[in-house]
């Protein structure tokens, strides 16, 4: 009797997808990219809330389905910046929260900036510039800012951040990425 190999889990990554809003939502219904992502062979694919993450399986590297993405996003008449993270990362990135106050007192006003690249020390210099009252913080590919404040009235919201540093990324307030960490961490088989 031959018995058939075991199938092997196929990683559970996030697509964080960057200024998602009416517009785009006009435009692009998170449900019509899943479908599409679906239709390129990705596993177990949804979304979770509509600010743009959609989670899959896939075994694909993280440039690969950055720029898959991207083109199916460009289906849409849209172009908008993907930030992909593995299962196996999201662990390292809550771990690396410099904030752990903020994550008990404010969770929604702890946000987590996530960028294609790992941020440098030049990046730390002008982010320390800024002169507060936000508790700004890198670790690898994020910020984490405490907005002690909220961050509607902040002079350093996300957009900003992003202008000084002269690159894109796309944010999530700490509620949203333990969710999205535990519903990544659901075991894929195909």
């Amino acid at each position: 009797m031959t018995r058939k190999p075991a199938e092997a889990a196929v990683p559970s990554h996030v697509a964080f997808l960057r200024a998602i809003g009416p517009a785009t939502h006009k435009a692009m219904p998170l449900g019509k990219l899943v479908k599409a992502a679906e239709a390129e062979g990705l596993h177990a694919v949804s979304s979770y809330i509509a600010s743009g993450n959609i989670l899959f399986a896939a075994r694909q590297d993280e440039a690969k389905l950055a720029r898959l993405f991207g083109t199916l996003i460009a289906g849409f008449g849209l172009d908008l910046d993907v930030f992909i993270r593995d299962a196996a990362s999201m662990p390292g990135i809550i771990a690396a929260n410099p904030f752990p106050d903020a994550a008990q007192a404010r969770p929604n006003h702890l946000l987590v900036i996530m960028f294609a690249e790992t941020l440098t020390a030049a990046d730390a210099a002008i982010l320390a510039q800024h002169g507060g009252p936000e508790r700004l913080q890198i670790a690898g590919r994020e910020i984490f800012v405490d907005y002690l404040e909220g961050v509607g009235t902040s002079k350093i919201q996300p957009g900003i951040i992003e202008r000084r540093l002269k690159r894109r990324g796309t944010a999530r307030n700490w509620n949203t990425l333990l969710k999205i960490n535990a519903l990544l961490n659901r075991p894929a088989v195909i």
